[in-house]
This record gives structure tokens, sequence and C-alpha cells, in this order.
């Protein structure tokens, strides 16, 4: 259940008393010394020394009052808890002098046994407001817009726009798409889209030539917070990208043996103050380097845009389901072997699971889309080996033992069926009645 403001609040004053003013007895304690701010005096950095005493239980209500920010302000989401949870303490240092909240003579003397006890306000709840209050004006003072950009390899198309997800499909060789949409909007520092470089790095190349485009992810966070936010809409976003070339294009992708590209590089808004460009890795690969490049058609762009406007028109849970069925092909299509078997049902699972009766509600999910009879029929096959493989039974598709015999009666294999199923699933998942 999402946080609410008044549990936010109590987690605040939990942290306050769980600061200690003199190093605790009863519980390990954990030195914090810092140079207090005095309120009007700050810009000369003067100011008195102040010890204070964080113990575990600090740790778990910082941690906890983290969560709870990105989970009851709807602007904090693309922050990461991180950033929020160094935030929180710096705010309680910053305001340890603040006498519109604590007296500080009781901190400077350590006469009282907590923070908390410290309070200029009587009233704990409204002592906990004010810490709140100036808490979320550094968190919002910690979001800005960043624009994360990953290399896509052998993809070919004409530039195109998902504004619904805040995503943009860059032709590599579109430069009027990237000033329009990057280098006109964000710092970049002369990187430049053409050559995967700054001019002045010697020539080495964040992103090869074999990466026909870019994709571009456009959000409002912390710079942690933002790069997993472009995960997770690229994620998404590839996996529909394969479903429709597959299913709808009909296309046979082959793998390459090169590693999927992960490094991305993340640039500030023009008005930010203080930050620069970054270069780091995403957590998680999210698209396979694929054997030879492919044309993206424009009537494959075109569902693809079809596909988003859809789905944001669904009801809160059914988009939930199918975001969390796009994450799952996702996965099936950047691993291999049991885990791609595995992740693909679990796409299955996600769009039409109910508890207590998956294969049936599986099965009946499979049997209301669109897709040839036969592959409906080969549900319950494909559900048995899901089990064999999640319940230890099979280390291996081909250990089943009905493979052969499954590939006897379909002259298919298995891992090929799930996966077309499951992309099948996605491409219908906002539009088949039902559903819509």
């Amino acid at each position: 259940m999402a946080a609410t403001y008044r549990t936010l609040l109590w987690q605040i004053i939990k942290l306050a008393r769980s600061i200690a003013l003199q190093e605790p007895d009863d519980e390990k304690g954990f030195r914090l010394q810092f140079i207090a701010k005095i309120p009007r005096l700050e810009l000369l950095g003067v100011g008195p020394t102040v010890t204070l005493w964080k113990t575990e239980r600090s740790f778990q209500a910082i941690k906890n009052i983290a969560r709870m920010v990105r989970s009851c302000h709807l602007e904090a989401v693309d922050c990461d808890t991180e950033t929020i949870e160094d935030l929180i303490m710096n705010t309680i240092q910053d305001l340890v002098l603040d006498e519109s909240i604590f007296k500080g003579e009781y901190i400077l003397s350590s006469s009282q046994k907590c923070l908390a006890d410290c309070r200029a306000d009587q009233d704990i709840n409204e002592f906990s407001s004010k810490i709140h209050s100036q808490l979320m004006t550094r968190v919002r003072a910690s979001i800005n817009q960043w624009c994360t950009v990953l290399g896509v390899p052998r993809v070919m198309c004409e530039s195109f726009d998902i504004p619904q997800a805040g995503i943009t499909l860059i032709s590599r060789m579109d430069e009027s798409k990237w000033e329009e949409t990057v280098s006109s909007r964000y710092k970049t520092n002369n990187w430049s889209h053409l050559l995967g470089c700054t001019p002045d790095s010697g020539g080495r190349q964040l992103f090869g030539l074999e990466c026909r485009s870019l994709v571009i992810h456009q959000t409002n966070g912390t710079q942690q917070g933002t790069k997993f936010s472009s995960r997770l809409e690229f994620a998404r976003f590839f996996a529909l990208l394969y479903a429709t070339v597959t299913i709808k294009e009909d296309m046979r992708l082959l793998r390459a043996m090169a590693e999927p590209y992960r490094w991305c590089m993340q640039f500030p808004s023009r008005h930010s103050s203080g930050l620069g460009v970054t270069q780091s890795q995403l957590d998680e690969a999210v698209f396979p380097f694929f054997c030879a490049d492919f044309q993206l058609s424009n009537d494959a762009i075109a569902s693809i845009q079809n596909w988003y406007v859809a789905l944001g028109n669904l009801a809160d849970d059914r988009r939930a389901r199918v975001e969390k069925a796009c994450h799952f092909v996702n996965r099936g299509i950047i691993t291999q072997g049991l885990d791609s078997y595995v992740n693909f049902f679990i796409s299955l699972d996600a769009l039409y699971g109910e508890a207590g009766e998956v294969g049936g509600s599986i099965q009946r999910g499979v049997d209301s889309m669109p897709i040839d009879i036969s592959f409906k029929e080969r549900v319950s096959w494909l559900y048995e080996l899901r089990s064999e493989l999640v319940h230890g039974g099979s280390r291996f598709c081909a250990e089943w033992r009905d493979y052969d015999r499954y590939y006897s009666h379909f002259q298919t294999k298995p891992e090929e069926d799930v996966k077309r199923i499951a992309c099948s699933a996605l491409l219908y998942s906002t539009m088949i009645s039902g559903i819509v």
C-alpha cells in the first residue's frame, strides 16, 4: 500500500527520536560530527561543532522516509532513494540551530536524550511537518530534467517520437532531429551523436558505427533515478519493437555473439545548475545485438505509436499488467535458454494470470487472442514445461520428458512457441476484446 502523508510524518518523528545527543548505552551508536549552520550566517561558513549519534533505528527510519517520499510525492517518483537518504540527514544537520524547529541550546549542551526532545514546538506533529517541508524543498531542488541516450545497434528507421513515454528513436544521421530533441535543450559538452564521442576524446567511441539509431528518454528526477526510469522505459519500448518486427513484420532476427550495449549518456537540462554530462552503464541490458541490420517500416512505426496511445486509454490495473508483461518479454529477449523461456511465460502470467488458477487463466487469455488455433493448443504443453523448469523437474528445456514428443507433434521447439505467443499477447494486450 502506498505510504500516506501521516505515516511519512510518523517516520520523521521516529527518526528524531532515534538520533541521540550522547552515545547510547543500550544500543550501538554511530557518531556524526559536523559544523552546524547558524541561520542568516550560512555564507560565512562558521558555526559550532555539533555531535549527534545515529542508531540502527535511525538508518531504518531514513530508508523508510526515502521510500515514502517517492510514494507520497509524484514529483519525486524518479528520484533515487540514495539521494533522498542523503538529503534527509543534510536537512537535519542544516536545521539543528533553526530556532523555529529546535532549541539549539539543548543540542549544543547535549542536555536532552534525543533530537525529538529538543523540538521548539510542543506539538510533535507540527514539528515533523516543518522538517518534512524543509526536506521536500531540498528534494525538489535536486530534481532536474535529464535526457538519457542509448545506442541502438542494427535498427534502421526514420526518426519518430513516443510522447506518452518521453521516448524518441533518432536515426543516427538525422542531424535536425538531434538538434531539436537534445542539443538545443540539454548540456551536451559538444558530444557528437555522429561520432559517438566528444571531439576531444581522441576518437574513443561510446557507440560504434553499427548503432544505426539512438534511443532517447526524457524525464525529471535525480541523475541516478532518471537512469533507472529510462532503463524501464527502454525495456518496454524494445519489447514492443521486437514483438512488432518479429510478429507483424515476420522478421527472423539472429543474435550476434557481441554483448548488448549498456553504456549510456545522460545530459542535464540547459537550465540546470551545477550538473554535467554523465557517462555510465545501465544496470541491465535492454536490447540484444543482432547479426544484421534491419529496417523498421513506417507501418511498424505507426503500429508502435498506436500501441502506446491505446495503452494510455486502459484502466490503471490493466495498464499495470501490460507494463509488467513488457518487462518480462524484454527479459525473455535479452536472456537465453531456461531464463528466456521462464521470462516469456511470466509475461503471460502478468497479462492473464489469476491466483490459484494460473494455467487455466493463461489458457483463457491466449484463447481470446486472434492467433492461429494451433498455438492455442500448445499452451497446456508449454505450461507443463514451465512447471518443470520452475519446480526443478528439468535443468534445461530439452531435458523435459515430452520435449521430443512436442517437437514431433508441432514441428517447432517450445522455446520458439512461447516467445511467439508472448510477443503476440503483448501486441494484442491493448486492443483485443475484453481488455480495452
